[in-house]
């Protein structure tokens, strides 16, 4: 049975301004181009992913970017993400969003927190995106420089 997922935005500032419903489809991604940017702030879910925009358009060929910042990995434009070295997946320790789905996942132990550089990156075989609408484990990249390009 294929179930539709349903994504609930809600908009407010002192009070609910709108509340949507829309269907969700998790978007293809099997490639990263990564792209820097030191003074990216999306510390809190906001309408206004400007920056965030301005940044997917230097995706170049692949599907998806994964964001810098101070020579940090942080996140995608759709997604927390985590990296896996062979026995344990860590997460960046300074995303641009702490998402909910990435909190669940650090205090159930699944995943650790740690600074990872752009040059540690290729020392991790996995990178795996995840969101509150997108389950840890459905969306993994090999690393390598193919796939993922600097």
């Amino acid at each position: 049975m294929n179930v539709e997922m349903i994504k609930c935005r809600v908009v407010y500032s002192r009070w609910i301004e709108e509340i949507l419903y829309t269907p969700y489809q998790i978007r293809p991604v099997h490639s990263l181009q990564i792209v820097h940017s030191d003074n990216i702030d999306y510390t809190y879910k906001s309408t206004d992913r400007s920056a965030i925009n301005e940044l997917y358009m230097h995706k170049r060929e692949q599907d998806e970017i994964l964001i810098t910042r101070n020579g940090l990995l942080t996140d995608t434009s759709i997604a927390n993400i985590a990296l896996f070295n062979g026995k344990e997946w860590h997460t960046p320790k300074h995303p641009l969003l702490k998402g909910v789905q990435r909190a669940a996942l650090i205090d159930k132990h699944l995943i650790r927190e740690k600074e990872i550089t752009v040059d540690q990156l290729f020392n991790y075989s996995q990178i795996c995106l995840f969101n509150a609408m997108i389950d840890f484990g459905k969306i993994k990249i090999d690393v390598n420089r193919e796939l993922i390009r600097i």
